[in-house]
């Protein structure tokens, strides 16, 4: 179900999740935590409000995106919530936006209300809330201050849109955690800042997932992932995703592509690699430098 499911107080219930043809459950996210993979999960002796939320792989594109011409389209994401009293409170609020016809003087929870910018989802946006996102240039997704967010909030492309964005740059000063989700988004720099190269820079931030995303270089820029400098004889190089005192990330069924270098990683912590398609023009796919502990790193490609 959708929204909120009242249970009484100290009673059981249970949720059975089940993918449309061609899919299968990529997450399975539990009070903000992902847990292994699952098709059934029961709360028991309900006494506060929980929170359950699913995202999925496949589709056309398949798991590891190769040979897709834009990232896998999951199907909608199951939630539900049990509330031990009854209440207004609820799991996730969905969110819009829209770049073409959006505001953000809108309130955003219809595509008819939505918001035009992700910075003004970032910072409206409750912790655990879901923004659709249709078709269109969006810019640079930034984050350089906590926001304080207890549970994940997800980012996702709507179903059957295209929206794309020149850069991610989440980057906190001292550690602490983003809780952030970004699902189905073409990362491409169109609008090219010479003193970020990376396509997506985390540094950091904790608890962050980045699932079926299209990243590359513009190749329409010179060489692609060579970008000429202001200084002669010094290019730029593009870079797909540079993680550095990061901990808590999974980086999952994400084309990377026409970049330099794939995914770097440093300093990091508790950190997944899974089924990646990773195809640099020049330097390392995946390319591990110090102080990196507990890594998963499987069935990239």
């Amino acid at each position: 179900p959708s929204g909120a499911t009242t249970v009484t107080q100290g009673a059981s219930q249970s949720y059975t999740i089940t993918p449309n043809g061609g899919y299968a459950i990529a997450t399975l996210v539990i009070d903000g935590t992902t847990i292994a993979n699952s098709s059934t999960y029961t709360f028991t002796n309900v006494q506060a409000t929980h929170t359950i939320s699913a995202t999925f792989s496949g589709g056309s594109g398949g798991d590891d995106c190769r040979g897709a011409p834009a990232p896998p389209t999951p199907s909608a994401p199951i939630s539900g919530a049990c509330v031990a009293d009854p209440s207004t409170e609820y799991l996730t609020a969905n969110y819009y936006v829209d770049a073409a016809t959006g505001s953000d003087a809108n309130n955003g929870l219809a595509p008819g209300t939505a918001w035009q910018t992700i910075g003004k989802a970032l910072s409206s946006s409750p912790a655990g809330s879901t923004v659709h996102v249709a078709s269109g240039d969006y810019g640079v997704l930034q984050e350089t201050v906590p926001i304080g967010r207890a549970s994940y909030l997800t980012i996702r492309a709507t179903p059957g849109a295209s929206p794309r964005l020149s850069r991610i740059n989440i980057t906190y000063g001292t550690k602490a955690p983003a809780f952030l989700r970004v699902v189905g988004f073409t990362i491409k720099n169109y609008n090219y800042d010479p003193n970020n190269t990376q396509l997506v820079n985390i540094s950091g931030a904790a608890d962050i997932e980045l699932l079926n995303n299209t990243i590359s270089s513009d190749s329409t820029r010179g060489s692609g992932y060579v970008i000429a400098s202001l200084t002669p004889g010094y290019p730029y190089y593009i870079d797909g995703i540079k993680m550095d005192n990061t901990e808590r990330v999974t980086i999952k069924s994400n084309c990377v592509s026409g970049v330099f270098r794939g995914i770097q990683l440093a300093n990091s912590l508790n950190v997944s690699l899974l089924r990646n398609y990773v195809s640099p023009q020049a330097g390392t796919a995946i390319q591990y430098l110090s102080n990196n502990v507990n890594l998963l790193i499987e069935d990239n490609h």
